[in-house]
């Protein structure tokens, strides 16, 4: 079973700009004290607020649009991000989707599902706070100019920093000896 978020519009829409947590979780995983109903998204996906913290809810796996470009685009005030049931399967563009998100820490992105990629263009661009990527190997063959620019400081599960000389999709890997990259493996 699945719930579709239709297109990018429509889920910036439900959750502003100046959201500092977002959270996509099963109903009954998150703690919905405080937050109040602001909305929905599509069809069987709900959106809870507390003004600040978002909580995009549904009892079905939440699907990202085939069509992900921009997803978080530009949420410089967004501090913490759990995508633990959001499903990338059917994407093809994750081209700007955390662009500028300079709030950010950390992402874990274990669960990403990049098999029908076409574009990670300026995926992470601007990413200036993210410290950490938590994933498995991408497709460096998919189109992916500047994804890391501006990720000053991003390091590798084996300790690769950050190098402006490496800002495409060539690092989009597991960092191990012998082998830099800028993800660090999942546990």
């Amino acid at each position: 079973m699945m719930a579709n978020i239709p297109d990018v519009a429509t889920f910036q829409a439900a959750v502003p700009n100046t959201a500092t947590e977002i959270v996509f979780a099963y109903y009954g995983s998150v703690d919905l004290t405080g937050y109040t109903k602001s909305g929905s998204i599509g069809k069987d996906i709900d959106v809870y607020s507390d003004g600040t913290k978002y909580a995009v809810l549904s009892g079905k796996t939440i699907f990202a649009p085939e069509n992900s470009a921009e997803f978080f685009k530009g949420r410089t005030a967004l501090t913490s991000l759990n995508l633990s049931n959001f499903n990338t399967a059917n994407a093809t563009s994750f081209a700007s989707m955390f662009n500028g998100c300079r709030g950010l820490t950390s992402l874990d992105l274990s669960n990403f599902n990049t098999a029908k990629a076409t574009s990670f263009v300026k995926m992470f661009y601007g990413c200036s706070g993210l410290t950490t990527i938590i994933a498995g190997d991408w497709s460096a063959s998919v189109t992916s100019t500047n994804m890391f620019n501006g990720c000053t400081s991003l390091v590798g599960g084996n300790g690769t920093t950050y190098n402006s000389s490496h800002t495409n999709g060539e690092y989009a890997r597991i960092d191990v000896a012998g082998n830099p990259g800028y993800f660090t493996a999942p546990v």
